[in-house]
């Protein structure tokens, strides 16, 4: 292959990684945008200080995503000190490998009301 030859292959894989990269990106916003949603939904049913727990919980799980209101909670019930204002708290785990074993994805419910829960997906 001739230098020239070499120059356009290597512009044009650039420019397919820059048109995948836009696409990623724009799933990205998108799935930001209806979690957004979603999450105002989850502020309606909450107190203010209630809210912030939610908010921290999101913050300590890490990468979160696909927020959704389902009607039961999802996973084992779980005796939460740390978010002293949330009536219930969910969790569906599981081992996601990584060098130590000790990386963990799944989901969390939280209880918003007697037959709404505010669940997502997290990754650790």
């Amino acid at each position: 292959m001739e230098d020239k030859e070499l120059e356009i292959e290597i512009e044009q894989q650039d420019r397919d990684i820059e048109e995948m990269l836009g696409g990623i990106t724009q799933f990205e916003k998108e799935g930001k945008e209806a979690d957004d949603n979603v999450l105002n939904t989850v502020k309606g049913f909450l107190s203010e200080d209630q809210f912030e727990d939610v908010l921290n919980l999101l913050e300590e799980c890490y990468n979160t995503y696909n927020y959704s209101i389902e009607d039961k909670p999802k996973g084992d019930y779980q005796e939460e000190e740390d978010y002293p204002n949330l009536v219930g708290i969910w969790v569906n785990q599981t081992t996601n490998g990584g060098y130590s074993g000790d990386e963990f994805a799944g989901t969390i419910s939280v209880k918003l009301s007697n037959d709404k829960y505010f669940q997502f997906y997290y990754s650790m």
